[in-house]
């Protein structure tokens, strides 16, 4: 809501999406609400797919529902996000198990380098977050996409395909300013 988001779509499992069907009357008073059911388990890249008609030709967000999002200048950065008119911003926090995670390496000046999902032996110990926004192109880029060697449709490959058109920005949350990049750390 503080980035000016004014449409919803939720996406989650059919169980979720019926339990969650009254909240659509509350939360319907301010925001339009859509519910779209998930049937089966295909990543969060998925859920760009599932939610294409909702998407239509503009940007979107995705947000993960297991997140909670706060730091230095989160407003600013939410904002900013939602005027980038090409191209995407994805939010990167350091984690002491980035292994776990979407890693993404940075060079000197804080740009980012690579992206990787879930790597043996990570770059950096900066995680992405479960923030995304992207422009238009995020459907067609999704659709493109083939699943990964854990059969899934990474939200990784989306952004690595942002990142190879030289349209991924990357914000880093938390106590580190965005586009200051402490020295790196050996893992």
């Amino acid at each position: 809501m503080l980035a000016g988001i004014r449409e919803i779509l939720l996406i989650s499992t059919p169980e979720i999406c019926r339990a969650s069907a009254p909240a659509r009357r509350w939360l319907a008073v301010r925001y339009p609400l859509s519910i779209r059911s998930a049937t089966e388990a295909g990543g969060i890249r998925a859920s760009v797919l599932i939610g294409k008609e909702f998407i239509g030709s503009s940007g979107c967000a995705l947000v993960l529902g297991d997140n909670i999002f706060y730091g230095h200048d989160l407003v600013r950065e939410l904002r900013d996000a939602t005027l980038q008119s090409k191209g995407a911003r994805v939010f990167a926090y350091p984690v002491n198990d980035p292994e776990r995670y979407g890693v993404v390496e940075f060079d000197a000046q804080g740009k980012a380098l690579s992206i990787e999902e879930k790597p043996k032996r990570p770059k950096s110990r900066y995680a992405v977050t479960g923030l995304y926004f992207y422009d238009r192109q995020v459907v067609e880029i999704a659709a493109r996409l083939k699943p990964s060697k854990r059969g899934e449709l990474e939200i990784t490959d989306v952004n690595r395909a942002y990142l190879e058109r030289k349209q991924l920005n990357v914000c880093v949350m938390g106590r580190v300013r965005p586009g200051s990049i402490p020295e790196r750390t050996k893992l």
